[in-house]
């Protein structure tokens, strides 16, 4: 009891010297422990220049093991930013190698956000940077705000061959149509102008839809590479630190739902890199995606970068801090993805590619590599160049780029 009453003294006292002398916790621990020593019941608060918390860690008992490294049990991390808590995370036991800022676990840890709850099997994590790698098989829970440009399951997606004339005229065009079926008679003004809007080439909308369509690929492609490039160059400082095995040791554990809210899932099964502070997460190796509409699978990864909340106080962010984000804005999934999703109807949708991105704001999805297919019932629309592409919209229209073929059933089509 007298040794306990001790070490909670002495975790108190590391408050103050983090507030005068700007040192982070585990710089404290080891300057007021020895080697071999332990702390029990700690709880350590952080502060940044305007003495705003910016993190609160707990741990049942946290030991000296060596003169750069920590290890904690039953831990429990809040991060905050600009007064807000922003991340949670809780895990049985870690590694900190002080110094290097690095934290390592290969038990089962949750952390939680906002508009997400992760689940993985291990960490290893740049503490200064908020970014890391998750470990072993890794589940997300997003719960982002309702988006209404996402695909409904109330849309149909227009038929990829020949339309009925029925299917295509507007209203008043339909009115042409049966003036023309019955007894001859003079056409209106407004009657003619919908005939020559009806009948003018789409050149100009068609080049607008392939403008677009670069400019999207040309921002995926420099995302994809700085997301790359960070990935690569935090493995590269923080794998070599850490002196114990990395392989999880406990079997993975699934996460609960909130209550009342339905989320979409994202499982891999080989860990995530992720980036707090940019909104990056990329999960590696045969992933799974369950959107309340929509179902994706892929065998390498999928990228999702999370949109930005655009914010006064965001702006004021420092190096290492962590911003606010509000659902997906762009995802990229490559290897062998697979897209399904029911119409209307209740017709399966099915697409096939090698890279599918899906853009937030506009909700539109373009389909590369391995020339993509995509089907819906009879019909079947195939690229069959390297170089081609198809561009889906939200409303379930396609834009085929390339050379190709459409196989239809025209006895099905007639039934529609």
């Amino acid at each position: 009891m007298r040794l306990l009453l001790l070490t909670t003294g002495m975790a108190l006292s590391i408050t103050p010297c983090l507030l005068a002398q700007k040192k982070s916790p585990s710089e404290a621990i080891r300057q007021a422990l020895p080697v071999g020593s332990s702390l029990h019941k700690v709880r350590i608060p952080q502060f940044d220049e305007n003495y705003r918390k910016t993190s609160i860690l707990t741990a049942q008992q946290i030991d000296t093991l060596a003169d750069n490294k920590l290890k904690g049990t039953h831990v429990h991390l809040e991060l905050f930013e600009h007064g807000e808590e922003q991340l949670s995370a809780h895990f049985n036991a870690g590694t900190y190698y002080e110094g290097h800022e690095i934290l390592h676990s290969t038990q089962n840890i949750e952390l939680s956000g906002e508009i997400f709850d992760i689940a993985a099997q291990g960490v290893i994590l740049d503490w200064k940077k908020r970014s890391g790698f998750l470990l072993g098989k890794t589940q997300t829970l997003f719960y982002p705000k309702r988006n209404t440009k996402m695909r409904s399951s109330k849309t149909q997606m227009s038929p990829i061959g020949p339309k009925k004339q029925k299917n295509t005229l507007s209203s008043a065009s339909q009115k042409i149509a049966v003036i023309g079926s019955s007894i001859p008679a003079l056409l209106t003004a407004e009657e003619l102008q919908n005939i020559d809007t009806l009948a003018r080439p789409s050149t100009e909308q068609v080049a607008q839809v392939d403008q677009n369509t670069a400019k999207d690929e040309a921002s995926s492609q420099l995302k994809i590479q700085t997301a790359e490039q960070q990935k690569t160059a935090l493995k590269d400082k923080t794998f070599p630190i850490v002196d114990e095995q990395i392989t999880p040791t406990e079997t993975a554990k699934p996460l609960t739902k909130r209550e009342n809210q339905v989320p979409v899932s994202v499982v891999s099964e080989k860990g995530m890199y992720f980036d707090a502070t940019t909104g990056t997460a990329v999960y590696q190796n045969n992933v799974v995606v369950t959107h309340p509409q929509v179902h994706l699978t892929c065998s390498d990864e999928l990228k999702i970068f999370l949109k930005k909340v655009e914010t006064p106080a965001a702006t004021e962010t420092s190096e290492g801090g962590l911003d606010k984000f509000e659902g997906v804005d762009q995802a990229i999934a490559t290897g062998n993805v697979i897209i399904k999703a029911k119409d209307s109807s209740g017709k399966i949708i099915t697409t096939n590619s090698e890279i599918a991105t899906y853009d937030g704001d506009t909700g539109i999805i373009i389909l590369k590599g391995g020339r993509p297919t995509v089907q819906q019932g009879s019909q079947i629309a195939r690229i069959l160049s390297d170089s081609g592409y198809i561009k889906i919209l939200p409303n379930m229209s396609v834009r085929i780029v390339g050379k190709h073929e459409i196989q239809a059933d025209l006895n099905e089509l007639q039934k529609q």
